[in-house]
């Protein structure tokens, strides 16, 4: 199956409208209103598009008033397989933004989850920082499911972290050129609708074998468990181009590449990754790489700035490995290509900020 490259734009009810650059894409299985019963495949194609690392699009689609048609999809963030092998389950999540500014750090609204299920269900609910703002949802709509299997396996190990298959210095040197990562392992949880007492459930994998959890009531900054286990890992890479496209210092010139061509690349539609070095480590090889969430030019279009506002923030363990924080905090992130980086960190489970600093990098500009 070909890459399927999906470009999305998300709205106010985290409704997902996704165009491929194939004109009519397959679906890998499909689930119908009553049963969730295969109408175009069989859901072991699914499952084992899944254990090969494949990325998952939900869609649905229905006529609005005018008998228009309309596409509802989302990319699904995680992906579970029941234990009998029978169910697949996707979770996505977005929050609502109170305000557009694209020049700041933007506040956000509540958070709306959905969880996607093969038996043709659809679970939702909408929470803020202080409480559940409606009744879980459950419906039985039906629905496609499109696989993106342009993933190669890297490396994988046992629970111990002693390599199986695969190099880590392969996965190494393609986290360097901008790959993405999906990873596959076992941890006995898997649900087809949101629970009551609904959660974060964070995890930081390494290639060591050593799986860190932590949890947090999503309404309050409230820990619910941690635990460390180990697991046994397969890490895959994306098999699309990326392109390093652009480098600067942390003073702002241009170290690789043309800063025009990447800003040409971007108002093509290109996907953005970066790559921040810092420069407190000896040899400047303690490297962070992001997705950006959002782009956006200067006035003149001589510089970009791109936003990172979906993850948690780490703290180092060591020259190179990363724990979760004694303070678990959002880290919402702008950089640009003048090498200024704007870090702000803001409480789970609430509105308060812990800190907001300001300060100068080299990145690494990678698009696809």
């Amino acid at each position: 199956m070909c890459c399927i490259h999906w470009r999305y734009a998300i709205f106010s009810q985290a409704t997902f409208v996704l165009k491929s650059k194939q004109n009519h894409p397959t679906p890998i299985f499909c689930s119908n209103t009553s049963s969730g019963s295969a109408d175009c495949s069989n859901i072991k194609n699914l499952i084992r598009a899944v254990s090969n690392g494949a990325e998952l699009y939900w869609f649905h689609e229905q006529k609005n008033e005018l008998k228009e048609k309309i596409t509802y999809g989302a990319f699904l963030s995680q992906v579970a397989i029941d234990e009998a092998h029978t169910i697949v389950s996707g979770t996505a999540n977005v929050q609502q933004p109170v305000e557009n500014k694209i020049t700041d750090i933007t506040k956000f609204g509540n958070w709306l989850f959905f969880v996607f299920s093969t038996n043709g269900t659809v679970s939702t609910s909408e929470i803020n920082h202080i409480e559940i703002f409606k009744q879980q949802s459950n419906i039985s709509i039906e629905s496609s499911w499109f696989a993106d299997t342009c993933w190669t396996l890297a490396y994988k190990h046992d629970k111990h972290g002693q390599a199986i298959e695969g190099s880590l210095e392969c996965l190494r040197s393609a986290i360097l050129v901008g790959k993405r990562v999906r990873l596959f392992y076992s941890d006995n949880r898997q649900s087809e609708k949101i629970q009551d007492n609904a959660i974060w459930n964070w995890q930081n994998v390494a290639t060591t074998g050593n799986v860190e959890t932590i949890r947090f009531n999503i309404s309050s900054h409230t820990i619910f468990g941690s635990s460390s286990d180990r697991h046994a890992v397969k890490w895959f890479i994306d098999s699309t181009a990326w392109e390093h496209a652009y480098s600067n210092s942390e003073s702002g010139t241009t170290t690789h590449g043309s800063k025009a061509s990447l800003i040409q690349e971007v108002n093509a539609g290109k996907l953005i990754r970066f790559a921040i070095r810092s420069a407190n480590q000896q040899g400047n090889d303690y490297i962070s790489i992001f997705n950006a969430d959002r782009a956006n030019l200067s006035q003149v279009e001589n510089d970009l700035s791109a936003h990172h506002t979906r993850s948690i923030r780490l703290r180092r363990d060591g020259l190179y490995n990363v724990v979760f924080g004694s303070e678990i905090v959002w880290n919402h992130m702008i950089a640009t290509t003048t090498g200024q980086v704007d870090d702000k960190r803001r409480t789970v489970g609430g509105q308060q900020s812990q800190e907001h600093i300001t300060y100068n990098s080299a990145i690494d500009w990678f698009v696809s």
